[in-house]
């Protein structure tokens, strides 16, 4: 049996916790049904990127980016769980499968047994912000405490599993984070947040989605209007270069310009976030889609482990 997840080239924890969690969750999957591929963590549920032609078993994955996939008449799917009820209703799923992340069971994992406790204000931001900001010295001005999610998935969880509070812009901080029963708020830097697939994690557990603490939001506004009035003149003027390339050189312009500014202002929206109370989603709710879950894999387990 094959993996499907999305690797990205600087690295992503929440992706990169798919090398390794399924053999601590359904240990010998490797060697299950050969031509068969399991669709991991992730919002990977897309056409174009899931294979056509190959039987797929999906265990947790969400919808919420590009076109959902053609279920067709189901004979290449075999769909067991999904990351909650919006990609449920999305694909037509029948009640029930949209369980949840894969990530709420790294707390059940051995090499999570022992977690050391830190207390420190945690900020882990989306891959995609990092190399528009200089957070390192952000969050040392703000007193919050940095961490890149592009380091080892293992290291990464283990910090927020420690920590007294996440402020995350990935969505897979606050997961784990609230797997670990840390407090967490989640912020929107990056103009592609996605609000759907957050609301799609929260609501399997139960949870209504808090509001957003949205960083730069009058400047980011007025960037992308300048932005959107540099391509439409690019476009009407004749001249070399590609509309991509002029994109590019003008908002790694724009950001360089705005830098002096947007430091002290990303260093006072983490101050205030740190200074506000965290979500956590309820205790038994957790645990009880946590044991909806185990019993899922274990069905899985038995069905493809006994075919071998």
């Amino acid at each position: 049996m094959d993996l499907l997840y999305y690797a990205t080239p600087e690295g992503n924890f929440g992706d990169d916790l798919n090398t390794w969690i399924w053999d601590d969750l359904i240990p010998g999957w490797r060697g299950w049904e050969e031509g068969t591929v399991l669709v991991g963590v992730g919002t990977v549920l897309k056409r174009g990127f899931v294979p056509e032609g190959r039987k797929k078993l999906v265990l947790g994955s969400g919808v919420g980016y590009g076109t959902q996939p053609d279920l067709g008449d189901g004979a290449d799917w075999d769909i067991r769980a999904v990351r909650g009820p919006r990609t449920e209703a999305a694909l037509g799923l029948p009640a029930g499968t949209g369980i949840v992340d894969p990530a709420v069971m790294l707390p059940t994992l051995p090499r999570f047994a022992q977690i050391e406790k830190t207390g420190e204000i945690l900020f882990v931001p989306h891959y995609k912000s990092v190399p528009a900001y200089d957070w390192p010295a952000i969050c040392a001005a703000a007193g919050v405490a940095y961490q890149s999610p592009s380091d080892a998935a293992e290291t990464v969880i283990r910090r927020i599993a420690g920590a007294k509070m996440v402020i995350a812009e990935s969505m897979h901080a606050a997961i784990i984070a609230d797997a670990f029963g840390v407090p967490w708020r989640g912020v929107e830097i990056t103009s592609g947040f996605n609000h759907f697939k957050w609301g799609d994690w929260a609501e399997s557990l139960g949870l209504t989605l808090p509001p957003i603490a949205r960083f730069f939001g009058p400047l980011r506004g007025l960037q992308t209007r300048v932005q959107g009035l540099r391509r439409t003149l690019k476009s009407a003027a004749p001249g070399p270069g590609t509309p991509a390339a002029d994109g590019r050189e003008a908002k790694d312009g724009m950001a360089a310009r705005l830098a002096p500014i947007l430091k002290p202002w990303a260093t006072w929206h983490l101050r205030r976030e740190a200074a506000r109370p965290g979500t956590l989603s309820d205790p038994a709710s957790r645990d009880a889609v946590r044991a909806r879950y185990r019993a899922m894999l274990d069905r899985v387990v038995a069905d493809y482990g006994s075919a071998r």
